[in-house]
């Protein structure tokens, strides 16, 4: 590979590892990306592919319309696009191209079942007069009906061959090679999708129905947080027990579209459905009484309706964490391995990212206690008010580090990446929340985990240990609180996802058997910020 003038191999150097990062990422905008821009052709010649694949309303709700970048990594007006939208785009651009043979590979194998449907009728609408090759399992079934059609056809031509009407077969057959040749490219499609079926998410062969489901949050399953650690868990044990499974995403951030979801994981046969996430609590409040013969597991958060009336049904359980116990890890390591202007940046201000936050507070003061360093150790203290990336949020964290801060704790979905982005500029350092992100940046030191995947395995293990799959009468209708004890927060010991340099694994984990024992004492109040001997700047 060649960059920036020079030859590398893929593991080279840092250079070239950020060189693959950005590889992953769409540079350019809306309309260069549909390679509009790029040949100066009009307006209407931009948007009539987004109107085709059904990207229209979103660019046109965008302030920056076609001249929008994808993502804020380089430019910090951009937006974001969700997997179904970003293949979409990529259809617009073949669309573009006008392509005399389109060849795709497995174009929906990271959607959900809606957004499959959505992009597969989309992609056989427009490109209907094109000769196409699609690679997919999941498509099976169409490619199916177009191969019996053409069985049909071959049927006709032998029937003209035995009954020696020759002139009308040969010139019908010269006529139609072309048809003859696709027909052939499908019988090799169908075999090789024949012989692939492990391909993909597991699914029951006889009615294509998924026991469990897992419907996301407002991100996506792969957002290195709360999604991603939930499906990890449901993914890990369904292959292990031979259980269909899937994942279903909303159409928007709302309780009437997660209930919809739900809906439809059910319908394709749902008979557990994961939630990941508070923002489920009202769903499965509506839900467990709607399908009482449904199981629902929902992560962090406990059901009640608008009012915050709360009610757990005997199908549903629900798992908490001692949130203030990984946030307790984080601070401690930050402080003991040498960092002494910190930071707590956090999303919404609600009882799971406030049980982080005072947990971090009192793990950096024990440390400075334990150190004598009280006097230097201070942390700025914010709650941004979203779970998603934005330049309030990355103006903010610049003029954080440009003041001394040296560290981060970055509490909150998507907002890591404001906070990674500044740290990435100024030089500085970020902790991770949730899931161990340091695959996502060298800024990143450690991150203060909940043990997502060991949760849910947990959890869903109990469920299929009884004869009738129903949650037991020790977990139906109830919230596991899940802490150290358990094994189920912490903070990352792989060697490549320890950059802390002077406090150690050893010493991690003599202070986690601490806290497992109970030893060492942390609040979890989150209606009073704790008593310390470091000055912390609350800031909202």
């Amino acid at each position: 590979m060649v960059y920036e003038g020079a030859s590398h191999k893929e593991d080279d150097d840092e250079q070239t590892a950020d060189f693959l990062k950005l590889k992953r990422l769409a540079l350019l905008a809306v309309a260069t990306s549909i390679d509009a821009v790029a040949v100066g052709v009009s307006l209407a010649f931009i948007l009539l592919p987004a109107l085709k694949v059904g990207l229209y309303d979103k660019i046109a709700s965008w302030p920056s319309g076609v001249n929008t970048y994808i993502t804020r990594e380089f430019e910090s007006g951009g937006e974001y696009l969700s997997g179904g939208e970003a293949q979409k785009l990529a259809i617009a651009r073949i669309y573009v191209g006008n392509y005399d043979c389109i060849i795709l590979d497995e174009p929906t194998s990271a959607l959900d079942p809606i957004s499959e449907d959505e992009i597969l009728n989309i992609i056989f609408e427009i490109f209907k007069e094109n000769d196409m090759i699609n690679k997919s399992f999941k498509i099976l079934k169409k490619i199916l009906k177009i191969f019996l059609k053409s069985l049909v056809f071959i049927r006709m031509y032998w029937y003209n061959l035995v009954s020696l009407k020759k002139t009308n077969f040969i010139l019908k057959g010269v006529f139609d090679m072309k048809k003859l040749t696709i027909v052939a490219l499908v019988v090799v499609l169908v075999v090789s999708c024949l012989v692939f079926t492990g391909c993909g998410k597991k699914e029951d062969k006889k009615n294509n129905q998924y026991e469990i489901a897992l419907v996301t949050d407002v991100g996506n399953i792969d957002d290195k947080s709360f999604n991603q650690g939930t499906w990890e868990g449901v993914e890990a044990y369904a292959k292990e027990h031979n259980i269909s499974y899937n994942y279903y995403k909303p159409s928007e951030d709302s309780t009437a579209a997660r209930v919809e979801t739900m809906k439809t994981a059910i319908e394709t046969g749902a008979k557990v459905v994961v939630c990941p996430g508070y923002l489920f609590e009202e769903a499965v409040y509506q839900m467990q009484t709607q399908y009482p013969e449904v199981q629902f597991l929902l992560i962090d958060g406990e059901p009640h309706d608008a009012n915050y009336t709360y009610k757990t049904e005997k199908n549903v359980h629900c798992i908490l964490f001692q949130e203030e116990q990984s946030g307790y890890f984080a601070g401690y390591a930050a402080v003991m391995d040498g960092y002494r202007k910190l930071g707590f940046l956090g999303g919404m201000d609600v009882d799971a990212v406030i049980r982080y936050g005072y947990g971090f507070v009192q793990g950096a003061n024990d440390a400075a206690k334990k150190l004598g360093v009280e006097d230097d150790v201070t942390i700025k203290y914010w709650y941004s008010g979203s779970f998603s990336a934005n330049d309030e949020i990355k103006t903010k964290m610049e003029a954080w580090y440009s003041e001394g801060t040296e560290v981060v704790f970055s509490c909150g979905g998507g907002i890591y990446l404001s906070a990674v982005s500044a740290a990435e500029t100024a030089n500085g350092k970020v902790i991770g929340v949730d899931v161990d992100q340091s695959a996502e940046s060298k800024v990143i030191i450690t991150s203060a985990m909940k043990e997502l995947k060991n949760s849910v395995i947990l959890a869903l293990g109990e469920l299929y240990s009884s004869s009738d799959k129903k949650w037991t009468d020790n977990l139906a209708g109830k919230t596991s609180t899940l802490g150290a004890k358990d094994n189920c927060v912490g903070l990352p010991t792989a060697t490549e996802s320890w950059r802390l340099t002077k406090f150690t694994v050893e010493d991690y984990k003599k202070l986690f058997d601490d806290v497992k024992a109970g030893t060492v004492s942390i609040s979890k109040d989150t209606k009073t910020a704790p008593k310390t001997s470091i000055k912390v700047d609350y800031q909202n």
